[in-house]
């Protein structure tokens, strides 16, 4: 579709719909729902990789502290690396309830579990 068939849907009012299939019907206006879907997906995405990084990171910190064998240089670099995966995790639990509360004042859902197809 180009841009002068766009053009003439959006001053009609006629209906357009999304060629996914699962976003809404755009009537007239635009809609925030494909927007919405997009960030709600990349938002999953990146607390699933965030997630399993933190629990690596924290592995990895409790394998040095581990061989570490008494020697107070490592077992301090074994410290900061579990510390700091630790504030690692504070900061995705505290983006994830900004998260939420932001849901509640916009009133959308962006965690909303979305498949994608028709």
């Amino acid at each position: 579709m180009n841009v002068q068939a766009l053009v003439a849907v959006f001053t009609t009012g006629d209906e357009l719909k999304n060629p996914t299939g699962y976003a809404e019907v755009v009537t007239g206006r635009t809609t925030l729902t494909g927007m919405v879907l997009l960030i709600g997906n990349l938002l999953k995405s990146v607390m699933t990789i965030g997630g399993l990084l933190l629990l690596l990171y924290l592995i990895y910190g409790a394998i040095k502290y581990m061989t570490a064998a008494g020697n107070d240089k490592m077992v301090a670099e074994a410290q900061e690396t579990i510390n700091n995966a630790l504030i690692g995790l504070m900061i995705m639990v505290g983006s994830y309830f900004i998260i939420r509360i932001a849901e509640v004042i916009l009133g959308i859902n962006i965690f909303l579990p979305t498949f994608f197809g028709p």
